[in-house]
């Protein structure tokens, strides 16, 4: 069975300045992957620390609280039937933050559906220019990376 990779992007800076990078789509096979969250999450930040190393950027931390946000908007999109970094009711990735006590001027969002482990979106995400600038700025010191299914949200903040 294939589905199809979607993966969007949002910068949203403090007073919130916006940048959104159009939707990819490209066919990906589907299947159970199974990994538990410790594992996708240390993983998919040992990949990330070691770009960020690669590209001259400081390592990140995880932070609980941003992938509690990010999680949930993962569960959101699923329960309510839509595929973007703005909510039906209008909040966005710095409403996300800020709801779960994550004090930030700067947030940067990936989302995306049709992967089915934490390697394939961290490689979708590199191989798309907008989500790897997000991914690799130095500005960044805390990440999230939350996923229902093959739905995923990275979040990272100042």
């Amino acid at each position: 069975m294939r589905v199809q990779l979607i993966v969007a992007t949002i910068l949203a800076v403090a007073f919130g300045a916006q940048a959104q990078a159009a939707p990819i789509m490209a066919p990906v096979a589907t299947s159970s992957a199974g990994e538990s969250s410790q594992v996708v999450r240390v993983g998919f930040g040992e990949r990330l620390d070691r770009a960020r190393t690669r590209a001259g950027a400081s390592d990140l931390r995880s932070s609980p609280r941003l992938r509690r946000a990010a999680r949930a908007h993962a569960a959101d999109m699923i329960d309510r039937s839509y595929f973007s970094h703005t909510a039906p009711d209008g909040s966005g990735p710095m409403e996300r933050a800020q709801g779960a006590d994550c004090r930030c001027h700067a947030i940067a969002e990936n989302i995306a559906m049709g992967q089915r482990n934490a390697r394939e979106v961290f490689k979708a995400w590199m191989n798309s220019p907008d989500h790897r600038d997000n991914m690799l700025r130095d500005g960044y010191s805390r990440f999230g990376l939350g996923h229902v299914g093959d739905t995923w949200v990275l979040m990272l903040s100042d």
